[in-house]
């Protein structure tokens, strides 16, 4: 009541509603005498609207209701408007009542009540019981679609059921599935989201099965894509929506054309790049196993040529890329646009835990000309005290520099006999011989492609 007293309402005498009835003077008994001066102004068209805004926010109900059968209620601007263009029927709609609401839509031809009235916003009294989920309202409403504009869109192009889909209600999305054939259900807001797209966004799992299993029948396109060129899958894929993508993916591994899980947005990225990019390790094993059985491609890449893959290395999602070296449909090898590879991405990125995986791989181990290329780039002076490089780096060059002795002792090992002696290759440049198995020396293989200096060759 404090709240109420604090309007800035004036005193304005005693008096109060000079025809009220018994029965409602009994219902008046708990208000307040500042209420009953107040309500008195409103039929005088003084205060009128904050009184019907206090009234429809509070405890005070039977104030309304009185004033909406009084005999006076006429001449009330019932469509006064508060600083944000609320409306007595926003307010009643915006708390869920229920009561106010069916006597509104009751007499809203005799006391000249706008039911589809916006606020600034846009919003109208539908989308205030769908955001505050207040589903017999919402019900009541949709069931009175010849007087209410059920699909009418705020200053952002949202309509009623997206908003539904953005709540995470289920049940008030079942209304509006069963009212299907008045309810726009494709109908896309100003940034191109659709309610399924909405639902996939926030990961309401239920709410996106339920439109999948209802699309065929509803007509509701389930592959529509925002303004970003995003579908659902990716939305659901880059907020790590499991139960979401699971259905989605379920739903598309049944034969359904409709949804296509290899698509790509503006930027060339599929919805299992943006998995792999945003590290959810749990979506990404969800798509891989999905792959294997169907028909989604884990190795396409972005406009730039980067792969899930590459984006796991370059980010260093560690359990990802465990995930993927392993299978072998996933190209491990695969470049962008500037040759780069996962491992040479991992490097760059200072990534290393990723780098001592990749070097310890089968896959990805013996890419001796790969690994010439990174130190090159990450220490072009070959300084091997990698001056300048902070801890990550001189740890990755450290572990690079380890791998390339031991893939060139490797490559050299074949042109050595039993004792670790070089054997003459006219194929080959030898620059030194050994001396010893245990002495250092100069080589150059052209053919190998090896160009290291003081390597130790030891016996095989």
């Amino acid at each position: 009541m404090n709240g109420i007293i604090n309007l800035g309402i004036p005193h304005i005498g005693e008096g109060i509603f000079e025809n009220l009835s018994d029965q409602d003077l009994i219902k008046f008994r708990h208000v307040s005498t500042t209420w009953k001066l107040m309500a008195e102004n409103v039929v005088k068209k003084r205060w009128q609207n904050r009184i019907i805004e206090a009234a429809s926010s509070g405890e005070n109900e039977d104030v309304i209701k009185i004033l909406l059968t009084h005999p006076g209620a006429k001449d009330i601007n019932w469509n006064e408007q508060s600083d944000y263009g609320k409306t007595t029927f926003h307010f009643a709609c915006f708390f869920g009542r229920l009561d106010i609401v069916k006597i509104m839509l009751k007499k809203s031809q005799t006391l000249d009540i706008n039911l589809n009235m916006q606020t600034k916003k846009g919003f109208n009294g539908l989308m205030f019981a769908i955001d505050n989920q207040h589903i017999e309202v919402v019900k009541l409403l949709l069931n009175h679609s010849r007087i209410i504009k059920i699909n009418a869109r705020d200053n952002k192009g949202i309509n009623a059921f997206r908003w539904a889909c953005e709540t995470g209600c289920v049940d008030m999305v079942k209304l509006f599935l069963d009212h299907s054939r008045k309810i726009e259900l494709n109908a896309k807001c100003n940034e191109g989201f659709n309610g399924f797209l909405k639902a996939c966004f926030y990961g309401h799992s239920e709410i996106v099965q339920l439109i999948l299993n209802a699309s065929k029948a509803k007509k509701i396109d389930v592959g529509a894509v925002s303004s970003f060129g995003t579908t659902g899958l990716m939305w659901a894929c880059k907020n790590g929506h499991v139960c979401a993508v699971q259905s989605i993916l379920e739903y598309s591994g049944s034969n359904h054309n409709d949804l296509n899980v290899n698509a790509q947005d503006f930027d060339g990225s599929t919805a299992f790049i943006i998995a792999c990019s945003n590290g959810h390790t749990e979506v990404v094993k969800l798509m891989v196993n999905h792959a294997t059985r169907k028909n989604m491609d884990l190795n396409l890449k972005s406009k730039n040529g980067i792969t899930g893959f590459m984006y796991a290395c370059g980010l260093g999602h560690l359990d990802i890329v465990e995930t993927l070296i392993d299978n072998p449909i996933v190209q491990v090898d695969a470049k962008d646009n500037s040759g780069l590879t996962g491992l040479m991405a991992a490097c760059l990125g200072g990534k290393v835990d990723v780098v001592k995986l990749l070097l310890d791989h089968p896959r990805t181990m013996n890419v001796l000309y790969e690994i010439q290329m990174i130190i090159e780039h990450m220490v072009p002076s070959n300084n091997t005290l990698h001056v300048g490089l902070n801890h990550n780096e001189q740890e990755i060059v450290t572990l690079l520099k380890k791998q390339e002795e031991y893939l060139c002792a490797k490559k050299a090992s074949k042109f050595c006999d039993k004792s670790g002696y070089l054997i003459f290759n006219p194929s080959s440049s030898v620059c030194a011989k050994n001396q010893g198995s245990d002495s250092k020396f100069k080589f150059l293989f052209q053919n190998e492609g090896l160009q290291f200096l003081d390597l130790e060759i030891f016996s095989i």
